[in-house]
This record gives C-alpha cells, structure tokens and sequence, in this order.
C-alpha cells in the first residue's frame, strides 16, 4: 500500500508540473505572436541573426549568456542600409544557482532579469562602448525575489524555474538567499568612465585605450540623453551590434517596448552616420 501510494503521488506531482511547463509555453507563444504584430516582425527560433560580437558583451557576461525567449525580428531600410532589428527576452542563466552578478566597474551596475533586449546589426565596426542611464539597478543590493523564501512567497517562481530545468538538486540553496558576486567587465571593455561630458544622469565607458574617436562617439550616440527618458536605459555596441535594454524593468510590451526599439533605432542612425562605411575591402571614408 504504501509503495502505491508512493506511485500515486509521484505521477500526480508528474502531471501538475507537466501542466504548469505546458500553460507556460502557450503564455510565451502568445506573447510572442503579439510582440511579433505590434513591430512588425516575424517570431525566430533563436538569435542566429544576432552579431555573434553578442558573447564579447558586458550584457553576455552578466547573465553568462542567458536563455532567449520570445525572440522575432526584421530589417529595416536605414541611410541607405538594411539593418537586421531582433527583439528578444533574455534570462540569466545565474538564477538556476541563485546567484546575481554586479558588473565591477566604476559605479557599477547589476541587471534585473528577465529584461528585453533590442539587438541590432549595422555595417559598421563600432568599438565597445557601454552607456547607462542611473537607475534601480546602480543599487547593489538583492531584489525582492533574491531574498530567502523564508521571508515570504516572492521567491517561490525562482523555485519553480528551478525545478522545471533540472535543477533541484540546489534548491535548499533557496532557502537562505542568493549569492552576489562581482563580474569583470570584458577585456574590451575599461572599468574606467570614459572622461566626456554627457547628459544628466548619463555615464559611458569604452575601451580600456579610447581615443578621442571613442569619445567622441559615445557622446554621439547618446545626443541630448532623451533616448526613452522614462526607462534605465542601457546601449552597448561592439563590431557591427548594437544592443539596447532596460536594466531594470522586466520583460517590455506596448508603449514601454516601442520607446526602446526606437532608441535603438536612434543610436543605429547616429552610428551610421557618424562612423565609417565598412566596405568589402575594409573601412571605407
């Protein structure tokens, strides 16, 4: 009797999770279908399309390259030039060992993931710049759902990811709190702020070597500061991507996800014309 009661509720935990896996898909298959309406997009299996310039990034490094989800994409006609725009959510793969990462560099930053990230690709070879809005995330501090399940049920979605992805065996580790460390920016990238005069609240650092060029263009980039005022914005290029995201709001829909593509699509026009044609043969004046 016993050993069936045992079958019993092992199946019956089998099914609930089965259940819930299965009405999470149908959620994010929806989402992606009108996240692929609204921009006029088509929905992608994966982020082929991206730069792979993507795994040299300060955003790559922070989420140890992250689980996409939700990804669709397009091309649109910029300067003369077709720009391949993917949109795509991003989870950090540290949640599975309840961690979080803090990027150390001067006045650091974390992210708040999932977040939703707009990738770009233009024919251009951009140096590494990263340029942040202050905002929630300069708070080195964990979130609510990074605090011991003890304290309350805001952790218990972190449980469930968990145990959904294989992860079980580290779940006691959820009964106390998450792990902090300190992530080191990528070697392109200096920890150093770049000495230029931005907007407000705006702050940039480049190459640990930058030249007045990479000065210049980061200032460029960012113009007046009114890329999406209401949002922590955060625009980084490396090579021919440019990425765009919101450190600290969550997956983005409506009005929110179109004032960060069009930031987007804002640095990549002040990009292309303020940098160097790259043609077949190199750079071209």
């Amino acid at each position: 009797m016993y050993g069936a009661g045992v079958d019993w509720m092992f199946w019956s935990f089998i099914a609930a999770g089965s259940g819930v896996l299965a009405l999470a898909a149908r959620q994010r298959g929806a989402a992606t279908a009108a996240r692929s309406t609204r921009l006029g997009m088509t929905p992608r299996p994966d982020l082929t399309e991206v730069p792979s310039e993507l795994q040299g990034t300060a955003l790559w490094a922070l989420t140890e390259g992250g689980t996409e989800r939700g990804v669709v994409g397009g091309v649109l006609s910029l300067a003369a030039h077709d720009v391949e725009i993917t949109c795509f959510d991003l989870e950090d793969h540290r949640r599975l060992r309840f961690e979080w990462a803090w990027l150390d560099v001067a006045t650091p930053f974390r992210l708040h993931t999932p977040l939703t990230i707009v990738a770009c690709r233009i024919p251009r070879a951009l140096p590494h710049l990263l340029i942040k809005r202050a905002g929630p995330g300069d708070t080195i501090a964990p979130r609510a759902a990074e605090h011991a399940l003890r304290a309350g049920p805001v952790g218990a979605p972190v449980l469930v990811d968990a145990i959904a992805l294989g992860a079980a065996a580290h779940v006691a580790r959820a009964l106390t709190e998450f792990k902090d460390m300190a992530e080191a920016a990528p070697k392109t990238l200096g920890r150093e702020a770049l000495a230029i005069t931005l907007p407000a609240d705006w702050r940039a650092w480049g190459p640990p070597a930058a030249t007045d060029d990479d000065r210049r263009l980061a200032s460029a980039l960012i113009g007046d500061g009114a890329l999406a005022p209401e949002h922590e914005l955060v625009i980084e290029t490396l090579g021919p991507l440019i990425l765009a995201y919101v450190a600290s709001s969550g997956p983005l829909a409506g009005a929110p996800l179109d004032e960060v593509v069009d930031a987007a699509i804002a640095v990549c026009e002040r990009a292309l014309a303020k940098t160097p044609v790259l043609g077949p043969r190199g750079v071209v004046d």
